[in-house]
């Protein structure tokens, strides 16, 4: 939603009144050359505070993002807060089976011990925050004096940075939520039970497409009927703790394009086509994480980052970096290696040719609801500093100390290509 320079102005004065304090009602003078000069002259922090609040607003009052989580609005991942610590702690009781009764055949004489201690069989579980994320944006004085005096120049200015900003937290975060996945179906410390793990009968969509996309759905059916009739299971979780399920409580994610395939190919010619209605919600993601940037020759790379700390490349992994990367006169970017005790300036990659898989036989995952989660101790702020000498302003967008990470107790099961 654009908002109008005075629209916004007006709006920061309503909701903060410490803004209000200070200022008047925003009018069209206001948002003039002469208007911006005097506020320039008079309160350069004025300028500054407006400039800032509306980064802030922006996040609540103008649709701008471009980039998105896939998983994020699966109800895969649960989302909580925690405002203290580093850590967060889970805990979980398992089923309390009975005991014999003592109040039988009970003769004169006879007494029943009520204070016998037995404790429930509980299983604690810590997790430590792995996600910070900080992103950042130079604003010089005369950008802002252009978008300060045009009608919806500061609505727009600020779009377009917060665009960019967002979608980076946007992205970063559906990476990280890809990396604890792959930990988890890959856990050493958790390590899936084998009836966490199916192994299809067939897969070859090139010579036995249909076969093979039908025994997928059998597979996922067969799943789903289990879940609905069994009272009560500890061999869905990798922590073992026995509870019910249902498939509703699921999100099954699957390569992109085998729900397409499974439609055209089967759906299509049944003559009950219900009967092939996948039991699961279906969510399509690229890859389950872990991949690993190779070259043309099928070796590591590793990253370059420029002096910011953000991934500018990657050069081959056996590299062993020493300085920051330069561009040459031929526009070349290059970096200073340190190989085999000599070192060398070595053009290095804008994007790998390909990414190792190291999921490459998962066709699919079904995951619990809250088996992915995140933790929010830090929500994303935006502070700015401004540089006098330089006439520039820096807006820092942070979010520090939050957690992406899966919880071993709930549900969740790999579907495999066949082992052999």
């Amino acid at each position: 939603m654009a908002l109008s320079n005075i629209s916004l102005w007006n709006y920061l004065r309503k909701t903060n009144p410490n803004f209000a304090s200070h200022t008047s009602e925003g009018t069209k003078e206001t948002f003039t050359a002469q208007g911006f000069e005097a506020l320039k002259r008079d309160d350069i922090d004025v300028l500054n505070e407006f400039f800032k609040l509306s980064m802030r607003v922006a996040f609540q009052k103008i649709d701008i993002s471009k980039a998105k989580n896939p998983l994020g609005d699966a109800g895969l991942v649960e989302t909580y807060s925690t405002p203290n610590g580093g850590f967060v702690q889970r805990m979980a009781v398992n089923s309390i089976k009975p005991v014999t009764p003592a109040f039988k055949n009970l003769q004169d004489g006879q007494s029943v011990d009520p204070f016998i201690i037995r404790k429930p069989e509980q299983a604690e579980r810590f997790f430590q925050q792995n996600f910070d994320f900080q992103n950042f944006i130079t604003i010089q004085e005369f950008q802002v004096k252009t978008a300060f005096i045009n009608e919806f120049g500061m609505s727009a200015l600020i779009a377009g940075i917060m665009a960019g900003l967002s979608n980076a937290y946007t992205l970063q975060e559906y990476t990280n939520t890809l990396e604890a996945l792959n930990k988890g179906i890959n856990s050493t410390e958790y390590p899936l039970q084998d009836s966490q793990k199916v192994a299809l009968s067939v897969w070859d969509l090139a010579s036995k497409g249909v076969e093979s996309l039908e025994d997928l759905t059998l597979k996922l059916k067969d799943i789903a009927t289990q879940m609905e009739v069994t009272a009560q299971t500890s061999q869905l979780n990798a922590m073992k703790f026995a509870t019910t399920y249902a498939p509703s409580e699921f999100v099954c994610l699957m390569r992109a394009g085998i729900k397409n395939r499974i439609q055209m190919s089967l759906i299509t010619g049944a003559y009950n086509p219900e009967t092939l209605t996948i039991p699961f919600e279906i969510k399509e993601v690229d890859n389950f994480g872990g991949l690993v940037p190779k070259d043309e020759n099928d070796g590591t790379l590793q990253e370059v980052y420029d002096t910011f700390g953000a991934v500018k490349g990657y050069i081959d992994a056996a590299a062993t970096v020493n300085g920051a990367a330069f561009q040459n006169s031929a526009g070349q970017w290059l970096v200073n290696i340190t190989s085999g005790g000599t070192t060398a300036d070595t053009t290095f990659q804008f994007e790998p040719d390909h990414w190792y898989d190291p999921n490459e036989d998962v066709i699919a995952v079904i995951a619990q609801k809250g088996y992915l989660f995140k933790n929010i101790q830090n929500g994303v702020e935006t502070r700015p500093i401004v540089n006098p000498r330089g006439l520039y302003t820096n807006y820092w967008v942070s979010s520090p100390n939050n957690a992406i990470v899966v919880d071993p107790l709930y549900a969740c099961i790999v579907i495999k290509k066949p082992s052999n």
